[in-house]
């Protein structure tokens, strides 16, 4: 009977503690990140990027809720219709350089 408890903690116990301290050894370093003397936990650095990247989408989300409100019941083929095809053409063109980025906006301003 000692052997099956001898055999039990070499082949079982001692593998699966060893395993499991390994586990968490690698979960605490895991989640430290360290920057310039302070520590941060993994968690908590995705918390801070959250909170930022909702306070910089605030105003964007509430100008697209208003501009829903004010196109109301519009189809897109009534929106595709007003597009000006010359503006569309300006505004994916890649090579625009800075000087023809400000004729761009200006064209855009004036009409």
């Amino acid at each position: 009977m000692t052997e099956v408890f001898v055999v039990f903690i070499l082949f079982v116990l001692l593998p699966a503690v060893l395993l499991y301290g390994i586990k968490e050894i690698k979960k605490v370093k895991g989640t430290k990140v360290s920057s310039g003397g302070g520590e941060l936990r993994a968690s908590e650095l995705r918390a801070i990027i959250r909170e930022a990247v909702e306070d910089a989408i605030e105003p964007l989300s509430t100008r697209v809720a208003d501009l829903e409100e004010r196109l109301g019941d519009e189809s897109v083929d009534d929106l595709r219709a007003r597009l000006d095809p010359a503006l569309l053409a300006d505004a994916i063109e890649q090579d625009l350089d800075t000087d023809d980025v400000a004729r761009v906006v200006a064209r855009r301003t004036r009409s």
